[in-house]
């Protein structure tokens, strides 16, 4: 399946990082892991390579500018966001809780 979407962060899209979907097997999630980058807010899984539908917890860690040197630090990191995700959704919007930190 393939997903796309916007990740924001207190109202702004996240200008880079990554973003991991992992089925919420305690909640009878299954099927593959789907990851994607983040660039100018938006991500996009590979064709055949997304998460599947229901329950996941999207792990992302984000970055004001690019992370083009080990002095760069993220905005967050590994942040836990639940997500279900329902059959046919192509689009899927993700809001990084305010009180997400480093």
């Amino acid at each position: 399946m393939e997903l796309e979407g916007v990740v924001t962060h207190k109202g702004t899209p996240v200008a880079f990082g990554s973003i991991q979907f992992d089925p919420d097997t305690t909640k009878g999630g299954k099927g593959p892991q789907g990851s994607a980058d983040i660039v100018d807010g938006k991500y996009k899984t590979a064709s055949g390579m997304g998460p599947m539908p229901g329950p996941h917890v999207a792990r992302i860690t984000g970055y004001a500018s690019k992370p083009d040197s080990p002095d760069v630090r993220p905005l967050f990191s590994n942040v836990s966001v639940p997500v279900d995700i329902p059959s046919g959704t192509k689009t899927l919007p993700i809001t990084i809780p305010d009180s997400s930190k480093k």
